[in-house]
C-alpha cells in the first residue's frame, strides 16, 4: 500500500494545505493510499466516513473482506438526515462489517461533513480515519470543494483513502 506525506516540500509549514500531487496519485493508482503527517503507529481504532454511495459502500467490502484492520474497534459514521434510506444503508454497512468479526459503533451527526468527521475523530480518540476517495468528478470539486480533501487537511490522524 502506497504511503504518502500529508505535505510537500511547498506546504511543509502550512498545516491547512496539503501536498498538490496527493489527489493526482490516488485517483491514478486506484489502490488504497494512507496519508500521514506524523510518524505512524499501528491504529488501535478506526472510523469509517459513510455516506451511502458506491464508494463509500465499496469501503466497507474492502474492508470486511480484509484483514489489514481486524480486531480494531470501527466507527461507523454518516453525517446528515437520518433517513430510512439512510438507515437501511447504514444497517447494510454494519452487517457486512459484523458478518466479518467487527465490533461496530455507528453513529449519525449533524453540521458539515468534514468537520463532523474530525470532531467525532478527536472526541473518541480515533487513531485512523478511512474515507472514500474523490468520488466525484474534477469539475464538481472545484465549484464546491472535495470533502476527502477537507478531511486530509484538517485530520491530525493518518487517513486511509480507499477507491
Amino acid at each position: 500500500m502506497p504511503v504518502m506525506g500529508k505535505h510537500g516540500n511547498e506546504t511543509e509549514h502550512d498545516s491547512s494545505k496539503i501536498g498538490t500531487h496527493i489527489e493526482n496519485v490516488v485517483r491514478a493508482l486506484h489502490k488504497p493510499v494512507l496519508i500521514t503527517s506524523a510518524p505512524f503507529s499501528p491504529p488501535k481504532s478506526f472510523l469509517i466516513a459513510f455516506d451511502g454511495s458506491q464508494t463509500a459502500r465499496k469501503c466497507v467490502e474492502r474492508i470486511a473482506s480484509s484483514p489489514l484492520l481486524k480486531g480494531l474497534a470501527v466507527h461507523l459514521v454518516y453525517v446528515g438526515n437520518p433517513n430510512s434510506e439512510m438507515q437501511n444503508q447504514l444497517s447494510w454497512a454494519k452487517e457486512q462489517l459484523e458478518s466479518q468479526g467487527f465490533n461496530i459503533t455507528s453513529n449519525t451527526l449533524d453540521g458539515e461533513v468534514d468537520k463532523a468527521i474530525i470532531n467525532y475523530a478527536e472526541q473518541h480518540q480515533i487513531d485512523l480515519i478511512v474515507v472514500g476517495a474523490y468520488g466525484h468528478s474534477k469539475i464538481r470539486q472545484f465549484f464546491i470543494g472535495s470533502t476527502t480533501t477537507k478531511v486530509i487537511t484538517s485530520a491530525n490522524k493518518p487517513v486511509l483513502l480507499l477507491r
